[in-house]
C-alpha cells in the first residue's frame, strides 16, 4: 500500500506480536498479511488475507477527533487444531441420521446471484452427513410446501440440487412467510441452511430467529444483500453467516463450522477497566471461518494490558492472548488518516444494525455517519455537478 500512503508519515502504527513475544513494526506488504484495501479505504486488515497467519496484530491511532487514542487488536486461533469439539445432534444419536432444513429464496432479487456456486456448496454440505433427511422450502411472497429428500450411506444429493435448478426467480420476498416451515412437528432440525440475499419486500428475517429452535446458517452470493440482517439471524440462533463472494470461504471451512462447536472470542479484559472504552463489536464474537481471526476496535484512555480469552460459548477460555497498549506504539505528526476512527464507526454501525432497526438505533446511526463520514442506512449522499455548487450549498 506504499502507493496509497507513506506509512512512516501516518498517524497509526502496526505492531505484530508473535508467540515468542518478539515485537516489531509490521511492514505494509502482502508478505506478512497486512493489506489496506483501496476499494473500501478504511479496511485496515483483510481477515481473509490473514488465513494461516496466527500472529496477534495491534494497531494504535493517535489524535482522533475527541482526543482519545484508538486501538485495534486482531487475534487468531488455529481452527484445525484437535481441540475443536464435534457437535452431537440428538437426532443423529437417537435415529442414526441427521435432519436438515433448507430454506431457498426464489424471489426476483436473486436472479443475478451465483446460483451454481450455492448449489455446489449445498451439495457438499448435504453429502457431509452419512445419512440425512432434508426438508426443502422454496419461498417468495409465500412459502412453498415442504419437499422431502433422503440420503443414505453417502448417497448423492443430485435429486435435491436438480430440483432447485428448476426454480424460476420471480416475485417479491415475504420474510415472515418462512415461519410456516417451523411447526411443532418440524422444529427438531439439527440445523437450518438459509440461502437468500436477505432483501425482504415484506416482513423481516428476525421472525425466523424467534421461531426456530436450531442454529441457522445463512448463505449469500449476491452483490446486493442485507448482510447485517443475515448476520443477526445467525448470531441470535447460534449459527454463522457465509459470504460466498469471499474467495476464502471454502466448502471445507463451512463444513467445519457447521459440524463443530464454534470457537469464539469470549472476553476482552483490561488490567485497568477504565483504560479502554467503546469496544466493538459485542462479545462473544465468532471467529472468521476462513482465518480463525477476531478483530476488536475501541478507545484507549491510558496504557493497559489487554487479555483476550478464546473458547466455546458458555465455557471458560481454553486459550488467551495478551497485548500491551499505549501511546508509545503510535506515530505522532500532523497527518490524520483516521483509518481506525472510520473502522470503529463501521463496526459500531454494524453492531447497531445487528441489534435492531428501532428508531433509537436509527438516530445513533445518523450520528455515527455524520461523525465519521460514513454512509449508513439512515443517511444519503448528495453528489453535485460542479465545485461552485459545493461552495454554494
Amino acid at each position: 500500500a506504499t502507493d496509497m500512503v507513506d506509512p512512516m508519515r501516518s498517524q497509526w502504527s502496526a505492531v505484530s506480536m508473535s508467540s515468542s513475544s518478539a515485537t516489531h513494526i509490521l511492514e505494509f506488504s502482502s508478505n506478512n498479511g497486512m493489506v489496506i484495501s483501496k476499494g473500501l479505504g478504511v479496511q485496515l486488515a483483510s481477515e481473509s488475507s490473514l488465513s494461516g497467519c496466527h500472529q496477534t496484530i495491534v494497531l494504535v491511532e493517535s489524535n482522533s477527533d475527541d482526543g482519545d487514542l484508538l486501538f485495534c487488536v486482531s487475534a487468531a486461533m488455529d481452527l484445525t487444531a484437535p481441540h475443536q469439539q464435534r457437535i452431537s445432534p440428538t437426532n443423529c444419536e437417537a435415529e442414526g441420521h441427521g435432519r436438515l432444513c433448507v430454506l431457498w429464496d426464489g424471489s426476483r432479487s436473486r436472479k443475478d446471484a451465483n446460483i451454481a456456486q450455492e448449489l455446489e456448496m449445498l451439495q457438499g454440505l448435504v453429502e457431509s452427513w452419512a445419512n440425512v433427511d432434508v426438508s426443502l422450502f422454496v419461498f417468495r411472497e409465500e412459502c412453498g410446501s415442504e419437499r422431502k429428500f433422503q440420503l443414505r450411506s453417502g448417497g448423492s444429493s443430485q435429486y435435491l440440487t436438480g430440483t432447485l435448478q428448476q426454480v424460476q426467480y420471480d416475485g417479491a420476498t415475504n420474510a415472515d412467510s418462512i415461519s410456516c416451515a417451523f411447526t411443532e412437528e418440524t422444529t427438531a432440525f439439527d440445523c437450518v441452511l438459509l440461502f437468500t440475499d436477505g432483501l425482504a419486500t415484506f416482513g423481516n428475517f428476525d421472525t425466523l430467529a424467534e421461531k426456530v429452535k436450531s442454529p441457522v446458517f445463512t448463505f449469500s452470493s449476491s452483490l446486493e444483500a442485507d448482510f447485517a440482517s443475515l448476520k443477526r439471524v445467525s448470531r441470535k440462533t447460534g449459527g454463522c453467516f457465509f459470504n460466498l463472494l469471499d474467495n476464502q470461504t471454502s466448502l471445507q471451512s463451512i463444513i467445519m463450522a457447521i459440524h463443530n462447536k464454534p470457537l469464539v472470542l469470549l472476553n476482552c479484559i483490561s488490567s485497568d477497566p477504565k483504560a479502554v472504552a467503546d469496544v466493538v463489536p459485542t462479545l462473544p464474537l465468532q471467529l472468521s471461518s476462513s482465518s480463525g481471526r477476531a478483530t476488536i476496535i475501541g478507545k484507549l484512555k491510558s496504557p493497559t494490558t489487554l487479555t483476550l480469552g478464546f473458547g466455546f460459548p458458555g465455557e471458560t477460555p481454553i486459550h488467551q492472548e495478551t497485548v500491551f497498549l499505549s501511546a508509545n506504539t503510535s506515530f505522532h505528526d500532523n497527518y490524520s488518516l483516521g483509518f481506525l476512527r472510520k473502522s470503529w464507526g463501521m463496526k459500531k454501525m454494524e453492531q447497531l444494525l445487528m441489534e435492531s432497526k428501532s428508531k433509537e438505533n436509527k438516530d445513533k446511526l445518523l450520528a455515527i455517519g455524520r461523525q465519521n463520514g460514513l454512509v449508513t442506512p439512515a443517511t444519503s449522499m448528495l453528489v453535485l455537478d460542479s465545485l461552485s455548487q459545493y461552495l454554494l450549498y
